[in-house]
């Protein structure tokens, strides 16, 4: 059966391409600004087609500005690399700025701050969060003032500091959790575990990471049901309480989504209920096994 989401969005930027072969600016502009309203609108939805717009045929400095952000937040949807995101996302966030477009210029800074986290400039990529975050109260768009926190929390929680990942975290949930928006509500809900098993508040995590799971079984979120697991499952042996995190454990370790990580801490619970050779044998069918992992 036909996604009608995704027949839709093709068709948007097959007329954004004919219009830029045809040199229709107006048009073009207009095109543009369907497809940041359908990205507002269906944020989930991949963008793959928008990456094969050449920028250097949009005519109007305002919309090569605009399709650059755009890309961008295509590319983060897919997953794809950042890396070479950086210096055209300045240009595009000062531009932005430096006009006083609150709407633009809060996208802009999001999506810097996410080239930066993924280029580990955490310094920058607070300034750029806390600047979205600014502005997306300034707009009262509860959407990205939880998307932004979210941006805080994760420099926070790479930066290990704890107390501040739950801060922003309770801000990120709050906020989306009125925008009907899922999966975002059930992920800002896991981020909020995750917070607090970084600050190892591990009673407050088992609590909240208990509701991502009965969620993730309510909306069939496989993926989100093992990490809920793992969260879990560590929380209580961070509570040293092995039985308790025994039956989360196995249950993330047996997922199709499970992880090296999983499996180290299988081995641990399996070797505390002292069952060595289990143990043994898994470790010893990982490789190249990090220090902190060991």
């Amino acid at each position: 059966m036909t996604n009608p989401i995704k027949t839709s969005i093709t068709i948007i930027i097959a007329t954004l391409c004919s219009l830029l072969s045809a040199c229709g600016s107006t048009e073009a502009s207009r095109v543009l600004g369907e497809i940041e309203d359908y990205m507002y609108a269906h944020p989930d939805t991949r963008l793959d087609d928008l990456m094969d717009i050449d920028s250097a045929i949009l005519s109007r400095t305002a919309d090569r500005m605009l399709y650059e952000v755009l890309l961008t937040q295509a590319i983060d949807k897919a997953h794809g690399s950042l890396a070479t995101r950086d210096s055209v996302m300045q240009v595009a966030t000062d531009w932005f700025t430096g006009r006083s477009d609150t709407r633009h210029a809060l996208l802009a800074n999001y999506f810097l701050g996410r080239v930066k986290f993924e280029k580990e400039d955490y310094p920058e990529s607070l300034v750029a969060m806390f600047k979205a975050h600014d502005l997306a109260k300034e707009l009262d768009d509860k959407f990205w003032i939880g998307m932004s926190a979210r941006g805080i929390a994760d420099v926070y929680y790479n930066s290990y500091n704890g107390e501040e990942a739950v801060t922003f975290s309770k801000i990120e949930y709050d906020n989306l959790k009125f925008t009907d928006r899922q999966p975002y509500i059930n992920y800002a809900l896991y981020d909020l575990a995750t917070a607090y098993s970084a600050n190892r508040d591990y009673p407050e995590c088992i609590v909240t990471a208990k509701q991502v799971l009965d969620s993730a079984y309510k909306y069939n979120d496989s993926f989100l049901q093992a990490m809920a697991n793992q969260t879990i499952g560590v929380a209580y042996l961070g509570l040293d309480s092995i039985e308790n995190s025994k039956p989360y454990i196995t249950n993330s370790y047996n997922s199709p989504f499970a992880t090296r990580e999983d499996s180290i801490f299988y081995s641990s619970v399996t070797l505390y209920s002292g069952d060595i050779q289990t143990a043994n044998e898994i470790l010893n069918n990982l490789s190249d096994i990090p220090d902190l992992s060991t």
